[in-house]
């Protein structure tokens, strides 16, 4: 049994994929499957992925009917053996010592979850950005939980530079209706089963940012189909706890707000009725907050102000 189980979904990356599978199987840390999901792929994907396999019996190749990211990681998960999974997308790429770092760290602190910082790559290769973690022990579920609400987050809001102790997922899966930021409802339910986690400083995770990465083509619609996950977030937070559910609303609240400003900025008349649905909702989940005293008054002043009159301009 493998150490660690690596899941790549893989769709219509032909440029990308060899640099991908690459970074992987040079990694100092040895010990792992690599996990390859073919999504219907129309190019050459399919076929790269069968050449891989047939030189190194760590790679296990799947192919299927193209049905998204997340039924494509799912796929990948219900097969994985590792102790320890991780995630990477088919146009990114990991440092070397990625993973020897990270599981070296979930050895010694004993924790269910490891995080790292990341790159933004552009599409001519130099670095967009760096958001680096701080090196911090997480005691528990909740600890875990509070950092997918923190303004900003400090640990990234994707599963990539991250891995998880195979028990903590455990029937865990993506939600596969849900079209953007399915990661951070994934984090929330296996963060509720985790004891505690670490992250540490190092960036060891490339994104690519490319003209052709699906997250961000139409910006606008991507911002409008955050709105189901926003609401399952906050439903989740609602189930754990008060203190969890403030903090959720201040964060949703502060997000869409932002979503809301680019929608109405980008002129275009087709989402002026996506732009109006959504200042009505963020004025219901301000009012929710404001009668169960969840946020402070403070803050619910700052984002009426956002909404009706600075970020909207």
């Amino acid at each position: 049994m493998p150490k660690l189980s690596i899941i790549v979904p893989v769709y219509k990356v032909e440029q990308y994929l060899h640099k991908c599978i690459d970074s992987i199987l040079s990694q100092t840390f040895t010990d792992f499957e690599l996990i390859l999901i073919d999504d219907g792929s129309p190019d050459r994907c399919g076929k790269i992925c069968d050449e891989y396999a047939a030189k190194d019996d760590r790679i296990i190749v799947i192919h299927q009917q193209n049905r998204g990211v997340s039924a494509a990681r799912n796929a990948g998960l219900d097969i994985a053996r590792g102790e320890y999974i991780g995630f990477v997308d088919s146009d990114d790429w990991i440092e070397p010592k990625m993973y020897e770092i990270m599981l070296t760290v979930a050895k010694k602190m004993q924790v269910d979850v490891v995080m790292c910082g990341h790159n933004y790559i552009a599409e001519q290769g130099n670095i967009l950005r760096t958001e680096a973690c701080e090196e911090v022990y997480f005691h528990d579920s909740e600890d875990l939980i509070k950092e997918l609400f923190r303004i900003p987050i400090r640990i990234g809001g994707g599963c990539c530079n991250k891995i998880f102790r195979r028990s903590v997922i455990s029937d865990n899966r993506f939600l596969e209706n849900i079209k953007m930021k399915e990661d951070g409802i994934f984090l929330f339910d296996c963060f509720s089963k985790s004891s505690n986690g670490y992250a540490i400083y190092q960036s060891l995770y490339n994104y690519y940012q490319g003209k052709s990465s699906s997250t961000r083509a139409d910006l606008v619609s991507a911002l409008y189909n955050t709105i189901p996950s926003e609401k399952l977030l906050y439903q989740r937070a609602k189930q754990h706890s008060i203190k969890i559910e403030g903090l959720a609303l201040d964060k949703i609240i502060d997000d869409l707000i932002r979503y809301a400003g680019q929608i109405k900025r980008s002129k275009a008349s087709v989402f002026t009725r996506r732009y109006l649905y959504l200042k009505a909702y963020t004025i219901k989940l301000i009012w929710v907050a404001w009668t169960k005293r969840l946020i402070p008054k403070k803050s619910i002043h700052g984002h009426l102000f956002n909404l009706l009159c600075f970020k909207m301009e």
